[in-house]
């Protein structure tokens, strides 16, 4: 006989199956048996499944989904003392069992041992989420005894982690803690509720657990969703009749210490905190029970002799309480009364009411206020949302009727002022001093009349627009052309920039030429001038050769003749 049965629970989680199982397969605690339910997945987990063999293991498939309604078939077939409960998305540190078994082995009057959580996101990396987050720190909870856990659940709801438990397996029968059948949000956390009204529980102060957030929370089965919403309220209307027995005498003073030594009846004073606690099954469920005590003939009296609480207080709460949502589904106005003393209206001197409106579109608005100084004028706003058509049949004050003027009305149709705008105002002839203001008065959709004027007005607007919005188009055309020629100057205003600057280099390359020329014409004339100077060196140099006598006797004899020949 194993010392532990595990449920591992698989649906979907292809991806992580096969890391919850190896989580299981390397305990350093070796003890156990592993049944395997898949319930119904659509991907491949089972191939998953399939793939893995030990002799501990046993395969459950169920072909339909259930909801997460597994341990009722699945835990007569569990062997083991203990039962772990385990998540094809989850893992465990190989040494979660080992210390939760040596724990429940050495305290028999512990009936189930958690551990602290380790999150992780969807690559199993450790996830730290924000402090705002619904999981920051949810699971790093201190040890308390039963009493101080069952408060907790009473202020904060749940904090245990469902695959970190470790709990024996008779507390099942014993505590009735698998009828939670149609709950898909919270059949752990009334599970938990069950256990601590009944005996005790502790948390290993090490993550032994690591906890998958997916998309960070939104897919997780209790993630942020609308459906997970609705379905939460239901479920903890019904959870409400474990949590009440919170008020039995050997557990209410123990968990309300406060109440100590007071003579009070648990059940009522348990039913006023759910009353009063703001949670509308709460809310419902305490009124309930507080019925069920005030038709009683002997706890109604207790009521009325311990609390002072009667008939007529529980009429006043089930009319205080809107346990139903209906003011969401009924029609107020936010009216507003404005006193000026002088130094014109402003909102620190103004009363703000909400005022009921009838189905018949009647409304009355009553105010109470002692007015301490002289009121120079008085301004009424009956709502500050809709458009409405609004006829006021009478105004009161003190008693007194008083004249009340349109200020800001568009026009009058029948006996309705008709409003465009969110914001009507009216103006009240009121004395200097009063205490009271009743005004009476009926509202209508803007009327049809006015409508189709507004409707007539827009429709001509709308020609209006059209119009302009076809001039529009021909200016946009025509700026289009003009900025096409535009563009188009442009450009041959920077081809002929270009060409400007070609010319301009082509001209100073010319210059450049013509300097060379000159400087070279400047030499060649210098060169010739010197060529026909040394010219006429020569020439008188032979000038003077030809007039020596020696040189002619010489030459008669000689080739040379002809040169000296004058």
């Amino acid at each position: 006989m194993p010392k532990v049965s595990i449920i591992l629970t698989s649906y979907n989680h292809e991806k992580y199956i096969a890391q919850a199982i190896e989580s299981v397969l390397l305990q350093s605690f070796s003890d156990y048996e592993l049944h395997l339910v898949d319930d119904g997945s659509g991907d491949n987990s089972m191939d998953v499944i399939n793939s893995f063999q030990d002799p501990r293991i046993t395969v459950h498939s169920w072909v339909q989904n259930r909801r997460g309604d597994v341990y009722r078939p699945t835990l007569p077939l569990c062997k083991g003392e203990y039962i772990a409960v385990h998540h094809s998305d989850d893992s465990w540190s190989p040494d979660k069992l080992q210390k939760q078994v040596e724990f429940l082995d050495s305290n028999p009057d512990t009936v189930a041992c958690f551990t602290h959580v380790q999150l992780i996101d969807e690559n199993g990396d450790e996830y730290t989420p924000h402090e705002s987050d619904f999981y920051y720190k949810k699971f790093d909870q201190p040890n308390r005894n039963r009493f101080e856990w069952l408060r907790f659940f009473w202020d904060h709801g749940n904090a245990l982690c469902h695959p970190s438990v470790l709990i024996r397996k008779d507390a099942y029968e014993k505590f009735h803690m698998l009828s939670t059948r149609g709950m898909a949000q919270m059949p752990d956390f009334l599970m938990w509720i069950r256990v601590c009204l009944n005996g005790e529980i502790h948390v290993i102060q090490e993550k032994l657990t690591f906890f998958r957030l997916h998309n960070v929370s939104a897919a997780n089965a209790s993630g942020d969703k609308p459906d997970n919403h609705i379905r939460s309220a239901t479920e903890f209307f019904l959870l409400c009749k474990d949590l009440f027995r919170i008020s039995e005498r050997d557990k209410f003073f123990n968990v309300f210490p406060d109440y100590q030594g007071q003579d009070i009846v648990p059940e009522f004073v348990m039913a006023r905190l759910m009353v009063e606690s703001g949670n509308k099954p709460s809310q419902l469920f305490g009124l309930t029970k507080i019925y069920e005590l005030l038709n009683n003939l002997e706890t109604s009296a207790q009521l009325q002799e311990k609390h002072n609480y009667t008939n007529a207080d529980f009429i006043s709460d089930t009319g205080k309480y809107d346990v139903f949502s209906f003011i969401g589904k009924l029609t107020f106005l936010n009216a507003s009364l404005y006193l000026d003393y002088g130094d014109g209206y402003s909102e620190k001197d103004s009363i703000k009411e909400l005022v009921y409106l009838r189905a018949t579109g009647s409304f009355l608005l009553k105010i109470t206020c002692a007015v301490q100084q002289d009121v120079v004028s008085l301004r009424y706003d009956p709502d500050e949302t809709s458009l409405w058509d609004i006829a006021i049949d009478s105004v009161k004050i003190d008693g007194n009727e008083q004249r009340i003027t349109a200020i800001n009305a568009s026009r009058k149709i029948d006996d309705f002022d008709s409003f465009f705008t969110t914001d009507p105002i009216y103006e009240i002839a009121a004395p200097k001093r009063f205490s009271e203001v009743e005004i009476r008065g009926r509202v209508r959709p803007l009327s049809v009349q006015f409508v189709e004027l507004i409707a007539g007005e827009n429709k001509s607007l709308k020609a209006e627009n059209e119009r302009a919005s076809g001039e529009n188009e021909r200016i946009s055309a025509e700026s289009v052309r003009l900025s096409n020629e535009n563009a188009r100057l442009s450009a041959d205003v920077s081809e002929f920039r270009d060409e400007n600057a070609r010319l301009s280099t082509e001209v100073s390359e010319f210059r450049d030429e013509n300097a060379q020329l000159h400087n070279a014409n400047t030499k060649m004339t210098s060169l010739i001038e010197n060529l026909n100077s040394e010219k006429a060196s020569f020439q008188n140099e032979l000038n003077t050769i030809k007039r020596s006598r020696l040189l002619r006797v010489v030459a008669k004899f000689t080739k040379c003749r002809s040169l000296f020949e004058v």
